[in-house]
């Protein structure tokens, strides 16, 4: 007696987590493979925008027994790649028994996150995956073949209807409709294989050509502002000063401080004012739309680094520029899109290999629900180096730990439940503490979130920001009892803030007593407005117009 057949439908959802295997400066472009039988394997779309969390949504059709449904080892491999300049590159891989999936009867669909096992063998990353069982007689293009997409099995049915359609067509239509037909689904195929790895050629494109594609770069602006980090200069020729545009305005005010939106804050005038008094501008410095935008500091090795960050600390590669005619690139990382988080900005400067950083700088903050595990994980990397291991802060119920990257800047890892702003400090160090905090709270307009004093290390801190420190990131400037100047070295560069006005943002600093150290106005050649100063210690800070920000990451 012939056995009955089911249909199994598998469906590839999502993953999260996933960490790149091949080069980080590379944006993952991935798909997935699975099978029952190995001699048959169906592939998902390439999935081009999500990076390490890719959506594919991709369902596939299983011609199986009913033992096979009740079997305790029966089990569905999945495999997942990423799109390679030569060669694609394994990322990990789950296997699962169905009997694990399956939750009810035929027509019931269920669904489950299954870790991904990465090559070397250790479990990073989560992949969602769906299951549901179906009779065969709702698919019987499975009683001829073993499995099969269900893109694929789309596809077959339009053929048949398009056949059908011929049958029934007169001899003059025939040619016509044929035509039409052919072109729509040339048109459908161009746009999905635009999505596939073959859209990325070898033979045509070398591995910086394909580099400068995913990252927009083309031809750059000549012009460029001395003294400036090129971390801003890097704009194609055709741009041009761009008039003011409301709906980028609008966008503007509602970046995230704080988590929340900011539209409820209304600006002034925003134009400038050259009769400016110091009580109009510092009462306008507390009503503008700031945010600390991301950090800037140089690296010796650009590739070493992003494959730390990404592999030790979970950080994402958010979007990377080569920029060949300055002889520098640059590289942004962080937890989240640069319009909503605060994130890190590595610059490398071709032919240096190495920086000094100096004793004024402390370190950068990040925090995670476990941070033994992020220590571990340092643990097993070379380029890594523990520097204290998890402990209570003072015999307090705060757990931390401090670790180094391979160029020597130190992280403290701070164990907390998880915020929106998983990068959230950067610590300087400065000489007179009552004369930074209100340096920062005038010219800045930031407040002081808080002050603690730790007499037998001989260190006061004050944390000072746009808002709390679980929403926000903040600053944490530390003064050392005694201890009046610092050597800042040549490794650490400045913090980067948004404003609705540099011209007043320039008044209320110099007001405040700090030095200018690029006047307000557009960048040549790209437009951007900012300007730059320096606080009591020779901190630097970069002011960048909130609208012409938006357009850039635009």
């Amino acid at each position: 007696m012939k056995e009955e057949v089911r249909v199994l439908e598998i469906n590839l959802i999502s993953a999260q987590g996933l960490q790149p295997i091949s080069s980080p400066l590379r944006k993952l472009q991935t798909y997935a493979l699975t099978w029952i039988d190995p001699s048959t394997k169906l592939r998902t779309r390439v999935d081009n925008l999500g990076g390490q969390n890719p959506t594919w949504n991709d369902k596939f059709l299983f011609r199986v027994t009913p033992g096979f449904l009740s079997g305790e080892t029966s089990a569905v491999s999945v495999a997942i790649y990423t799109v390679g300049t030569f060669r694609d590159h394994l990322v990990g891989t789950v296997t699962f028994f169905i009997g694990n999936v399956l939750c009810g009867g035929v027509g019931a669909p269920c669904f489950s996150a299954f870790q991904i096992r990465r090559p070397s063998g250790r479990f990073q990353g989560v992949m969602n995956i769906g299951a549901m069982v179906a009779d065969v007689s709702d698919f019987p293009a499975l009683l001829k073949i073993s499995a099969i997409g269900y893109r694929d099995l789309m596809g077959m049915k339009m053929k048949e209807q398009r056949k059908k359609k011929k049958k029934n067509k007169a001899p003059e239509e025939e040619a016509l409709t044929d035509s039409c037909e052919n072109s729509c689904v040339d048109s459908v195929e161009e746009a999905d294989s635009s999505s596939s790895s073959s859209s990325l050629s070898p033979s045509t494109m070398g591995a910086a050509t394909v580099l400068k594609e995913w990252n927009g770069v083309r031809e750059l602006a000549e012009n460029t502002a001395s003294g400036f980090l090129c971390c801003f200069m890097v704009a194609p020729r055709c741009i041009q000063p761009v008039t003011e545009d409301h709906s980028l305005r609008t966008k503007s005010s509602r970046l995230l401080r704080n988590g929340k939106s900011m539209g409820v804050i209304a600006s002034k005038n925003l134009s400038r004012v050259d009769d400016a008094t110091e009580e109009n501008v510092m009462d306008w410095v507390k009503h503008d739309n700031r945010r600390m935008l991301h950090v800037v500091y140089r690296v010796g090795d650009l590739e070493r680094t992003i494959k730390f960050y990404t592999e030790c600390l979970g950080m994402q590669v958010l979007r990377i520029r080569d920029l060949p005619e300055l002889r520098c690139a640059n590289a942004f990382l962080g937890y989240g899109r640069e319009d909503e988080h605060f994130v890190i900005e590595l610059t490398y400067n071709y032919g240096t290999d190495e920086y000094d950083i100096g004793n004024g700088f402390g370190h950068f903050g990040v925090s995670f629900d476990d941070i033994s595990s992020i220590v571990d994980t340092v643990r097993d990397n070379k380029d890594g180096k523990i520097i204290t291991e998890p402990g209570p802060v003072n015999g307090s119920c705060s757990i931390i730990a401090f670790i180094e990257d391979p160029d020597g800047y130190k992280f403290e890892l701070l164990e907390r439940v998880p915020s929106h702003e998983p990068l959230c400090r950067v610590m300087l160090r400065v000489g007179d503490l009552n004369r930074s905090i209100e340096f920062y709270e005038k010219a800045c307009g930031m407040q002081l979130l808080l002050t603690r004093d730790n007499p037998e290390s001989q260190y006061t801190i004050a944390i000072m920001g746009y808002g709390p420190e679980d929403e926000t990131a903040v600053l944490e400037l530390t003064y050392n009892y005694g201890v009046t100047e610092y050597d800042k070295g040549d490794g650490y560069a400045q913090i980067a803030i948004g404003t609705d006005d540099v011209y007043r943002t320039a008044e209320a600093i110099k007001l405040a007593g700090g030095k200018i150290t690029r006047e307000p106005g557009p960048v040549p050649g790209i437009g951007t407005k900012i300007t730059a100063c320096l606080d009591p210690d020779g901190w630097k800070t970069v002011f960048l117009d909130n609208v012409d920000f938006l357009r850039e990451l635009e």
